[in-house]
């Protein structure tokens, strides 16, 4: 059965400056080596002078895998997960646990949900062939005792975090931003 946040945590979770924290914390760190000072200045001035510690992709896009930003990935993942289960805690909610195995193609309490655009993460071949895999090397033993953790973080991001997101992403009702320059103002219903 799928689960369904309480009121209060889906209003926290929704909150303008939660999202623009989320927002910034993936993308910049994704494409931080290939902005200009300008750009770098600008972001630096909508969270608090915030920049990633160690950027997740390099100036060309290609994913860092050992400068321990994998490990940024992950500690806050961690920490997201902890905030959530604390809001849970306080409405009485059992907490939030990770699934034994990613839900198959034909589960019946985790549908893929449809998308106007193809998107191959939600294909079965795409499961059989990629999260299956991703999913036993992270559960391998001596793989993992033989890679860093920022290694390990940094694959779990760019490989089945964003497809799992991918996989059960759904239509928004409310439409979707529209792209934008660093130096506009961005409507908040986004």
């Amino acid at each position: 059965m799928q689960y369904i946040l309480p009121a209060g945590a889906k209003a926290e979770l929704a909150r303008e400056t939660y999202r623009l924290h989320h927002y910034l914390w993936h993308g910049v760190r994704s494409v931080w080596e290939a902005l200009t000072d300008t750009q770098r200045r600008a972001i630096l001035t909508i969270q608090l002078g915030w920049a990633p510690p160690r950027p997740g992709r390099d100036s060309a896009g290609n994913i860092l895998l050992d400068n321990n930003s994998g490990e940024d990935f992950l500690f806050m993942h961690r920490r997201m997960i902890g905030h959530l289960n604390a809001l849970l805690a306080a409405e009485g909610q059992p907490q939030i646990t990770g699934w034994n195995s990613i839900p198959g193609p034909d589960d019946p309490d985790y549908p893929v949900p449809d998308f106007p655009i193809f998107t191959p993460q939600k294909t079965v071949e795409f499961w059989k062939e990629c999260i299956v895999g991703w999913e036993a090397l992270y559960s391998e033993p001596a793989y993992l005792r033989s890679i860093s953790l920022g290694r390990l973080g940094a694959q779990i991001e760019f490989g089945i975090h964003n497809a799992v997101h991918n996989r059960w992403k759904k239509e928004s009702p409310v439409g979707y931003r529209p792209a934008s320059a660093l130096s506009e103002t961005i409507n908040a219903r986004w």
